[in-house]
């Protein structure tokens, strides 16, 4: 198994962290990615160019549509870029503090401003995967909080699968969680998350071997947005996701049981 982790946590559940800059669709972007991969060629200087299909909409329709994609990584995929007409975004499935994540966003934000591309922001997003890897004797929704452990109907087995999400609004950010716990049989990531292929952390390959034996385990979804109609600012868009980190945090924080903390924290 990997030996991969993320944070400073003693025992970390966090997999998978991904921030995203939604752009207004630059259908002429090709002709800067030479100068953005060389801009961060010392820290990803793997390139890999694909195709992802897009929706596009007509007058009276939606079509999908092929679009050109690039994807930068560092040599051993702990980290990746995604650039595309729509998004540019940074994934990482190896890290030991935010501020290291927040260094190597700013170098790709500040690669993107300095290659001329000029793309219109239109959303922000933080997103963070954890799992819910519970230890002998446990069950997965002792790692959450009471509130969200739901009800047991008298007479009823083991509880199979639960769902619960919210939506929490901190200033101009919103957060919204999911949480899958026990999670759904055969579903390892949650709905609407495409990752990249990159080296997988320990907490996901012990959800995927907990899957195929059909034990039970959990996934903590927290998102964080905001919705912009602004020029795109490098500095600017860091600041906005330190700002989206801490209410990430604070949403995480508040979820997990005291359980939790004493396993994954202390």
């Amino acid at each position: 198994m990997s030996d991969t982790i993320l944070g400073t946590w003693r025992n970390p559940p966090l997999a998978y962290v991904v921030a995203e800059v939604g752009i207004s669709p630059h259908y002429s972007i090709a002709q800067f990615i030479p100068a953005i991969q060389q801009s961060l060629r010392d820290l990803f200087p793997r390139t890999d160019e694909g195709m992802e299909v897009a929706l596009a909409m007509g007058a009276s329709n939606q079509t999908t549509v092929p679009e050109r994609v690039w994807r930068l990584t560092t040599p051993d995929k702990g980290r990746g870029v995604h650039i595309g007409a729509r998004v540019i975004a940074l994934h990482v499935t190896s890290y030991q503090e935010f501020a290291e994540f927040a260094k190597w966003l700013t170098r790709v934000l500040q690669a993107v401003q300095d290659s001329g591309l000029n793309p219109f922001v239109e959303r922000t997003g933080l997103r963070y995967i954890d799992y819910i890897i519970p230890s002998d004797g446990h069950q997965v929704t002792d790692y959450l909080v009471t509130g969200l452990r739901g009800a047991t109907p008298p007479g009823a087995g083991p509880l199979q699968t639960a769902i619960w999400a919210a939506t929490y609004p901190f200033d101009t950010f919103t957060v919204n969680a999911r949480m899958v716990a026990p999670s759904l049989p055969g579903t390892i990531l949650p709905p609407n998350f495409g990752p990249l292929p990159l080296t997988k952390p320990s907490t996901m390959l012990a959800a995927e071997e907990r899957s195929k034996k059909s034990q039970p385990f959990g996934i903590i979804d927290t998102d964080c947005i905001q919705t912009l109609s602004e020029t795109f600012n490098a500095q600017t868009l860091s600041a906005k996701f330190a700002e989206m980190h801490k209410c990430v945090s604070k949403t995480f924080k508040a979820l997990i049981s005291d359980l939790a903390v004493k396993e994954w924290v202390k």
